[in-house]
């Protein structure tokens, strides 16, 4: 059937897999019914639909505060160059030059872009896996039924609604993976290059194997924390060559090319976040471990009921692709892999391999397997119900209702995010700032306001969000933050001015931003430059 992939061990008997007419756009999906256009017809149009219904946070929102900061202090947006953390060692410096690059060059309305392509690449494979293993795409209404749902599990008013009624994030539990992490989430971030990894895995079951390992290379090289998924998931593509075709060289050939792309970022990491002292490696351990990267590194912190409705949802997904031979092979081998590590983590209690984040192979399982057993779903009630005339037009006129509101509940959704960074009680003082700002200047804001650095262009002393890696930029860090805890906490302005100034002498802080409460221009030692009824800016006059 032209367009259409077929496992041609559950079909024909065979031991191996085969495909026809593959689409011509890596990731796309090849439907028999061409309910959808195919090509890059059909990618543009998963890209828009799956990007707008997923939503989106304004710009500058959560991790992109840590991770867009190298590239746009590069870029020489303010004066960030001179931001301390800013001249730390770069934990992601692909993506620190994309961001580079595009501020340097493009309107920074491309980082949206940029989200809506990779949720392309996202929703292309996972589609195209899906199809694969559950042949959805036979019936034009099976398909779109499941192509709906699909959406919807991934959508913001799922999350807003179930949030709202339920109490659990019921987008989360379905398309993230175990302790916090995922691939797709509503802001642009190094994270999103695991699409690269649920598009290894579509290219790899059909048949397309360099394609496969340059995928599963490529997430690696835009995040190093995923070389352990990149690197189980070309072993798994490699033992099934081998197998399949009783050749050790095509699967060393497999190897050879992943492990050459990856092979600058492990070496860059190795040398640049190696031991300083073991006490320093130790220390900063300890730090990541239960003080900044709890909810990520401590299995206890993560491991409960959301965790153990995932793995039923894994198993049940590995039982739906059972009778397709690679993918099961593939996905069983991510899931073995990321249980066992996690186990041997609890009982070793290795704070190496908890930074690791062995449980991280979860951000492609889970959706995986949520998404095929979406498909079986979809395809038992078809099956079940059979189809008419009249319940196809229901389908299809539903499908449109349901993709309407869909979208719209994306586009509130990323409404609703603008507005509330535009209501911050913060936003009047920062907006001063932006408009203010002089080189040379540094700020000491309260901690927990982490969008002040790139909101402003203003370097600061710290933030509660955004950390260094290498050991001792760690421990620095450590000790910037828990001044700025401490401080922001009094309430007597006494000893607020003598904090403000102690920190001023140690670090040659220049300004500041105070609660207006922390403040009653007592202190000879702060000048305001602004101020109105939540926040004021001061600058810290020299002794």
């Amino acid at each position: 059937m032209k367009g259409y992939s077929v496992d041609a061990g559950r079909v024909g008997g065979a031991k191996t897999e085969a495909t026809t007419d593959s689409p011509p756009w890596p990731g796309a999906v090849s439907t028999a019914t061409r309910i959808m256009p195919t090509g890059l017809g059909g990618f543009l149009l998963l890209a828009i639909a799956g990007g707008v219904t997923f939503g989106q946070a304004p710009l500058y929102s959560s991790n992109q505060n840590q991770y867009f900061l190298h590239g746009l202090a590069r870029a020489g947006f303010g004066f960030l160059r001179q931001d301390w953390l800013a001249n730390t060692a770069d934990p992601t410096p692909v993506f620190s030059a994309l961001v580079e690059l595009t501020a340097r060059y493009l309107h920074e309305g491309a980082f949206f872009i940029y989200f809506l392509l990779l949720a392309g690449v996202y929703f292309s494979g996972l589609i195209g896996v899906t199809v694969h293993a559950v042949p959805i795409d036979r019936s034009r209404t099976r398909f779109l039924a499941y192509l709906i749902v699909v959406l919807g599990m991934h959508s913001a008013l799922l999350a807003t609604l179930s949030l709202a009624t339920l109490g659990v994030d019921l987008r989360a539990l379905l398309t993230n993976g175990v302790a916090g992490q995922f691939i797709m989430g509503d802001i642009l971030q190094p994270s999103m290059a695991g699409v690269f990894l649920i598009a290894s895995i579509y290219a790899f079951v059909r048949d397309r194997r360099m394609a496969a390992s340059i995928y599963a290379a490529a997430a690696a090289v835009l995040h190093p924390t995923y070389l352990l998924g990149a690197g189980v998931l070309i072993a798994s593509y490699a033992v099934v060559i081998a197998r399949e075709t009783r050749s050790v060289r095509q699967a060393a050939g497999l190897v050879a090319v992943g492990a050459l792309l990856m092979l600058p970022v492990a070496v860059s990491v190795i040398v640049v976040f190696r031991p300083t002292t073991p006490a320093a490696w130790a220390a900063a351990q300890d730090v990541l471990m239960n003080v900044r990267l709890q909810h990520h590194a401590l299995v206890q912190r993560w491991l409960g009921a959301p965790a153990y409705a995932q793995l039923v949802l894994v198993c049940a997904g590995l039982w739906v692709v059972r009778r397709s031979p690679r993918l099961f092979a593939v996905l069983l081998t991510s899931a073995l892999v990321a249980v066992a590590l996690t186990i041997v983590q609890v009982f070793s209690h290795s704070a190496s391999l908890a930074l690791v984040f062995p449980w991280r192979l979860s951000v492609y399982v889970v959706p995986l397997s949520a998404s095929v057993l979406t498909a079986s779903l979809v395809s038992w009630v078809h099956d079940r119900y059979g189809e008419t005339p009249q319940r196809a037009r229901l389908v299809a006129w539903g499908s449109a209702v349901i993709a309407v509101v869909l979208l719209l509940g994306g586009w509130q959704y990323t409404q609703r995010l603008a507005d509330d960074d535009r209501q911050d009680a913060a936003s009047p003082a920062m907006d001063f700032v932006r408009r203010a700002k002089a080189s040379g200047e540094v700020y000491l804001i309260p901690p927990a306001l982490e969008r002040f650095r790139l909101y402003t262009g203003a370097p600061i002393f710290v933030d509660r969000k955004s950390i260094p890696y290498k050991d001792l930029e760690l421990a620095e860090w450590y000790a910037r933050s828990e001044t700025a805890w401490g401080l922001s906490r009094l309430s007597d302005p006494a000893l607020v001015c003598q904090a403000v100034t102690n920190v001023a002498g140690r670090y040659a802080v220049t300004h500041t931003l105070l609660r207006r409460a922390q403040v009653d221009g007592s202190c000879a030692r702060l000048q305001p430059v602004y101020e109105d009824a939540e926040y004021g800016v001061y600058r810290v006059v020299a002794r």
